[in-house]
């Protein structure tokens, strides 16, 4: 079951036909602001599109195109990060004109459910910048708890969540 439905949103993975949505959620500058790399060319969004449906295919798990009532607004799912050290990561990106309705935190709770009860995941993580409170708002309703303070390659100020197996089936 790789397609997910939510009480408002339509998730499946990506397709080849979704370079133009990944290329303009990737090339606003203000989404990615908070990205590992920011902001990305056409190119680059087509080359992770690519990566996305390599991880699919390799590990069973990936990134899901977000649509609701028919319109792509985002995407959210499971990825190894580029270095595959800190194992797999949860990322969510939501553009600008549907913050603040929940989206992420629904996409969000959905990719856990799949993670550990369709996937067998053990342990998931997630990062979050200091300067990002929306984010790590959305990563603490959905259950993860921070597991350290670090700082990204640039230096900025972020937050290492985690959430268990374990942990996510003693909530339900």
């Amino acid at each position: 079951m790789r397609e997910l439905n939510t009480t408002r949103l339509h998730m499946r993975p990506f397709t080849l036909g979704d370079g133009d949505d990944l290329a303009r959620l990737h090339g606003d500058a203000e989404l990615m602001a908070y990205m590992r790399g920011g902001m990305q060319t056409r190119a680059e969004a087509i080359a992770e599109l690519a990566r996305y449906n390599d991880c699919w295919a390799t590990h069973g798990v990936g990134m899901w195109a977000l649509f609701a009532e028919g319109a792509f607004i985002g995407e959210c799912g499971l990825r190894l990060p580029y270095n595959n050290a800190q194992g797999i990561r949860l990322r969510f990106i939501i553009d600008r004109p549907n913050w603040g309705r929940g989206y992420a935190g629904e996409a969000a709770a959905a990719s856990l459910s799949f993670a550990f009860e369709s996937a067998s995941i053990e342990c998931i993580r997630a990062v979050a910048h200091e300067r990002n409170p929306a984010s790590q708002r959305v990563l603490e309703r959905a259950g993860l708890t921070v597991e350290k303070f670090s700082r990204s390659e640039n230096g900025d100020e972020i937050r290492i969540y985690v959430i268990t197996a374990e942990t996510w089936t003693a909530r339900l």
